[in-house]
């Protein structure tokens, strides 16, 4: 009788551990899943918006500086709302993956500060396939969880 109970507890406890851990998974996949989204579309209407501006120009640039001065506070924005991510992100993802992320964000922001868009173009590519890394690696799986 004492075994049985004792069995019963230990099934009670495993099955509450067992839930608690999937329901954390849960929580903190939607919280990546928003963050990666977020900053995806960020980095995305960024590009769009490089592309629009310097495509008006042969050169490849932007000749009005209203325009110029745009880009680059979105931009800032796209990195000030990534890095208030990664400081919640972190406690789950590895820092490297997070700060690689941070990194090409960095990069670009100087490439635009320099008036090199091919190159800022080319680099928020990188960055937009980074995030989608990170979201398919920390995708809800079962295996994931055990």
């Amino acid at each position: 009788m004492q075994k049985e109970e004792r069995l019963k507890k230990e099934e009670v406890i495993t099955f509450t551990i067992i839930f608690l851990i999937i329901f954390m998974e849960i929580v903190f996949q939607k919280f990546t899943k928003k963050a990666i989204q977020d900053s995806t579309g960020d980095l995305e209407s960024l590009k769009s918006e490089i592309i629009r501006v310097c495509s008006e120009n042969e050169d490849f640039e932007i000749a009005d500086e209203n325009e110029k001065e745009n880009i680059i506070n979105s931009m800032q924005n796209a990195r000030d709302k990534w890095e208030n991510s990664v400081r919640q992100l972190e406690y789950f993802i590895s820092y490297d993956e997070l700060d690689n992320v941070k990194s090409k964000m960095d990069l670009t922001m100087t490439e635009l500060e320099i008036d090199s868009y091919d190159d800022s173009v080319k680099d928020l590519e990188e960055s937009i396939h980074s995030l989608e890394e990170i979201q398919e690696k920390y995708k809800f799986k079962i295996k994931t969880i055990l």
